[in-house]
C-alpha cells in the first residue's frame, strides 16, 4: 500500500513556506516535500500517517544511481532530526518535521507520521495555501533552488502582482535559506545562493523563469533582492530574456 502518485500535489501553508528556516540539505528537503504530497487533503489520515515505497522516493530524489537503501535511510534520518518553529501570539512551538518513521526490512514500504501541530499547515486548500505538482521536485538539484521556487510561487499565487516583481530582504533571505552564518560576504551569498537558485529554477523546466536585481545603489550596501517572474512559454527556455512564444507571455503563471 502506498499513498504516493506522481500526480499528487505538494500542499503547504504560505506561512510555512515564507517564514520557516529550511536547514535541510537538498535530498532530505525533497524527501519531506514528497511525503507531504502523500497526504490526501480531502480526506486527511486520522493518525497523520502516510505510506510510500523506497523505489518511489528514489525516483523523486533522483538518486537511483546511488543504488543503496542505506543511503536513503541516512537521508530520511537527516530529515527526522530536524524541527520547525511555529510562532503563535504568546508562544513558540518547536515541532519535528517528521514525528515517526517505520522502515520495513522485509518489503519496500516506509511509514511516516507527521506531528499533529504540523498537520494544519499541510491539509488546508484555502487561498493561504500553495500547491504544486510533486513531479516538479525531480527537476531541482539544489536546496536553494527548491526553497526559492516555493517561496516565489507562494508569493505570486498569494499577491498576484501585475508586474510579477517580488522583493525579499537579505536578512529574510538568509533566514529562509539558513545562511545567517554562511557566505558572510554578499558576493559569496549572491554566487552560492541567489545565482544558484536562479539558475536552478531557470533550468528546471517549471512553469516560470526568474531574473534577479540587487536593490542597492552604487557604493551602498544592498539590503534587498528583487525577483522578477515571467511565464515560461516553452520547456526549451532557460534565459529570462529569450521568449519562444511572446503571445503567451501575459498568461497567468
Amino acid at each position: 500500500m502506498s499513498d504516493f502518485d506522481i500526480k499528487n500535489k505538494v500542499v503547504q501553508a504560505n506561512d510555512l513556506i515564507q517564514f520557516s528556516k529550511w536547514n535541510l540539505n537538498a535530498v532530505p528537503l525533497k524527501i519531506l516535500k514528497t511525503l507531504v504530497s502523500c497526504i490526501d487533503t480531502n480526506k486527511p489520515p486520522k493518525d497523520n500517517t502516510v505510506y510510500i515505497t523506497k523505489q518511489e522516493l528514489f525516483k523523486i530524489i533522483g538518486s537511483e544511481s546511488v543504488g543503496s537503501y542505506d543511503y536513503l535511510k541516512r537521508k530520511i534520518r537527516e530529515l527526522q532530526k530536524n524541527s520547525i518553529k511555529i510562532d503563535e501570539p504568546n508562544r513558540e512551538i518547536f515541532v519535528p518535521l517528521v514525528n515517526k518513521i517505520i522502515w520495513n526490512k522485509n518489503d519496500d514500504h516506509i511509514m511516516c507520521r507527521f506531528d499533529e501541530d504540523l498537520m494544519p499547515y499541510l491539509i488546508d486548500l484555502q487561498e493561504r495555501f500553495l500547491q504544486y505538482d510533486v513531479a516538479a521536485l525531480k527537476n531541482f538539484d539544489s536546496k536553494y533552488g527548491l526553497i526559492m521556487y516555493e517561496y516565489l510561487l507562494s508569493r505570486e499565487r498569494q499577491e498576484r502582482q501585475s508586474e510579477h516583481k517580488y522583493s525579499i530582504s537579505i536578512e529574510n533571505l538568509r533566514h529562509l535559506t539558513d545562511t545567517e552564518k554562511k557566505f558572510k560576504e554578499f558576493k559569496d551569498l549572491k554566487k552560492r545562493v541567489i545565482e544558484q537558485a536562479t539558475e536552478d529554477i531557470n533550468s528546471s523546466g517549471v512553469e516560470f523563469l526568474v531574473k534577479t536585481v540587487n536593490n542597492g545603489r552604487r557604493g551602498v550596501k544592498a539590503t534587498h533582492i528583487e525577483f522578477t517572474l515571467r511565464k515560461r512559454t516553452s520547456y526549451k527556455e532557460t534565459n529570462f530574456d529569450v521568449v519562444e512564444h511572446p503571445e503567451w507571455i501575459n498568461k497567468p503563471i
